[in-house]
């Protein structure tokens, strides 16, 4: 099998696996499934982008965002639906 990367917007990934934020129980537990994964792009749930109470933890408390790429689950479709396009 070849190794091929996945390049969007000229940059490079290794894993072509993307890993949503939505179903954990915790950020902490968020946290811990990207890394085991081995993800490099993430979809963030609307639900863990906090804005509105400043006592509660963000999910960038706990994930470093140089090693991730990161999207808001709908642009990460609109995403995703375009690579599908460009292998048909």
């Amino acid at each position: 099998m070849v190794n091929d990367k996945l390049i969007v917007n000229n940059k490079k990934f290794n894993s072509r696996l993307i890993v949503g934020t939505g179903k954990y129980k915790s950020m902490a537990e968020c946290a811990k499934a990207i890394k085991l994964s081995g993800a490099e792009i993430v979809t963030v749930a609307v639900r863990r982008v906090n804005i509105s109470d400043k006592r509660k933890p963000l999910l960038m408390d706990y994930i470093d965002p140089k090693k991730l790429l990161i999207y808001q689950i709908l642009l990460a479709v609109l995403i995703l639906k375009k690579l599908l396009e460009l292998c048909v």
